[in-house]
């Protein structure tokens, strides 16, 4: 029984980070939004997981990252997989526009 615990932990713990990133190939500005996606049910079920894009950069996505943290991970354990969220971070794209006269 200790060995199948040990087990299913270590399956736990090596499962639990992980990354996506996407990217258009356009420049970055450094303005980072970063939220918290609501999963459930192992991540089979969402909540209210749709981000605006047109409202976080309205001038374009320069790059999204969608991932499990340490954090994420170690909510997803505390609670059985019931409450499983991702943290995602969109970076808008460099203005191409300047206030020159």
């Amino acid at each position: 029984m200790k060995k199948r615990f040990l087990a299913f932990l270590l399956i736990l713990i090596l499962s639990g980070c992980h990354n996506v990133s996407m990217t258009s190939g356009q420049p970055g500005n450094g303005h980072v939004v970063e939220t918290r996606k609501h999963m459930f049910a192992f991540g089979l079920a969402g909540g209210d997981s749709e981000i605006n894009l047109s409202q976080v950069c309205p001038g374009g996505v320069a790059k999204i990252d969608d991932q499990i943290t340490f954090y994420d991970a170690a909510l997803s354990i505390a609670s059985v997989g019931i409450y499983t969220p991702r943290t995602v971070s969109v970076e808008c794209v460099t203005s191409l526009t300047s206030d020159k006269g």
